[in-house]
């Protein structure tokens, strides 16, 4: 008799099972997220696109406070896509609270050729950033291309060169270079690099104090005009 329970209760569990042995219905799932459209820095906006020759790219940009109103300003740096020794364009945009974005400045003189034949101006790094009221760009080279920072700075709505800055290393010496633009002070320094303790000597001399426009000057040639007066 209990064989017969046993058994009873077997076929029973089997049975079960067997009504139980349909696909589980899946579970709704949670709808997957979107990934961002724009998960790089934010895009460039669009108002500038109007100011982008046909045939050219944007090479450099940056953006912070020039003018110091609290809105936030930009600046582009246009390369030639097709011609690399073509002049590259330098844009600075101001924010306007009605407008977006007002054309404040360019140059087509501030950056040299991307691939200049001149070794001069022929750099490995290029660089250009907003710093409060100043615009600062950067570039640095091996060989006799050598280190420059310019520094602009706007002052009563306008945008004057402040200061120059170079670096040069050669066989056996350094040579530094500080140009206050708007004092009209200009520093050289050189350095003796096959002396242990590396001894410099440093000379100053004073010229006329400039005022020159970001769209009116070409820092490269000015530094070399005034490095001449100086006697290098």
């Amino acid at each position: 008799m209990k064989q017969t329970i046993f058994i009873v209760l077997i076929l029973y569990l089997l049975f079960v099972s067997c009504k139980n042995d349909k696909p589980i219905a899946d579970k709704p799932t949670s709808k997957p997220k979107l990934e961002k459209t724009n998960p790089s820095p934010e895009k460039t906006p669009s108002v500038i696109q109007e100011y982008i020759p046909e045939g050219f790219e944007i090479q450099y940009e940056c953006d912070g406070d020039l003018n110091q109103d609290g809105i936030k300003d930009y600046a582009y740096v246009l390369k030639n896509s097709d011609d690399d020794t073509a002049p590259r364009r330098t844009l600075v945009f101001l924010g306007n609270k009605q407008k977006g974005l007002d054309l404040f400045m360019q140059s087509d003189t501030i950056f040299p050729n991307s691939n200049s034949e001149d070794v001069m101006t022929n750099f490995e790094y290029e660089d250009i950033t907003i710093s409060k009221n100043e615009l600062q760009i950067n570039f640095s080279g091996l060989g006799p291309s050598g280190n420059y920072d310019f520094i602009f700075q706007f002052e009563n709505g306008e945008l004057f060169l402040k200061s120059m800055e170079s670096f040069h290393a050669g066989a056996g010496g350094q040579t530094v270079g500080y140009y206050e633009v708007l004092t009209g002070k200009i520093e050289m320094t050189q350095v003796n690099t096959m002396k242990e303790d590396m001894p410099s000597e440093t000379e100053v001399k004073e010229f006329e104090p400039l005022k020159l426009a970001f769209d009116k000057v070409n820092p490269f040639e000015l530094f070399d005009q005034q490095l001449t007066k100086f006697g290098f």
